[in-house]
């Protein structure tokens, strides 16, 4: 049986890949915290060993950070996760690991258009402290042998979302206010 660890798997996105996974027969293993994770291990089988066996990196909730040491402090925290994941992933055994990153390491596009080619030019805390992320990640995966995927995910939207943009929007709209986009025509291939 393919065997996964989510990390970060009672936020807003590893709670339902977590889910999601479950839902399909795979065995789940969620990680809250890395630093708690052996305790996390005794339920699941670690005796056999399969070549999709995966670790899904789905930490780090979005931040709103205005102050320089705040995000000196969020990014340290972010990376330390990064550095713990991959830990976990060799300590497992877990040949793959699945980075799930955030296209605002992109920043703004001047084209309107962002493909995978696209260079990274991340503009807030949040997409600068992802972009480090991935860089860490690839660093420390391709040390470690381990086969990994970066997904950058765009408006990550569903039921039950902390208040956000999306949800704001609605609720501007809603009320009868306007608000302004900026770019309405950008584009992701």
């Amino acid at each position: 049986m393919v065997r996964v660890a989510v990390i970060g798997s009672k936020g807003y996105l590893g709670s339902r890949v977590s889910s999601s996974l479950r839902t399909k027969g795979l065995d789940v293993l969620e990680v809250v915290r890395t630093t708690q994770f052996l305790q996390s291990l005794q339920s699941m089988n670690l005796e056999t060993s399969d070549d999709r066996d995966t670790v899904i990196f789905a930490a780090g909730a979005v931040r709103h950070l205005t102050q320089e040491d705040e995000i000196r402090n969020y990014t340290s925290q972010y990376l330390d996760s990064v550095r713990e994941s991959v830990a976990i992933a060799k300590k497992l055994g877990f040949p793959r690991f699945l980075f799930l990153s955030s296209g605002d390491v992109y920043g703004f596009n001047k084209l309107g258009r962002v493909t995978e080619e696209s260079a990274l030019n991340p503009v807030t805390p949040y997409g600068e402290s992802r972009a480090a992320g991935e860089a860490l990640a690839s660093f420390l995966a391709a040390s470690e042998g381990l086969n990994l995927l970066i997904t950058r995910l765009f408006l990550v939207a569903g039921p039950n979302q902390p208040e956000r943009f999306l949800n704001s929007a609605l609720s501007t709209l809603k009320s009868g206010l306007t608000f302004r986009v900026n770019r309405p025509n950008a584009t992701r291939d």
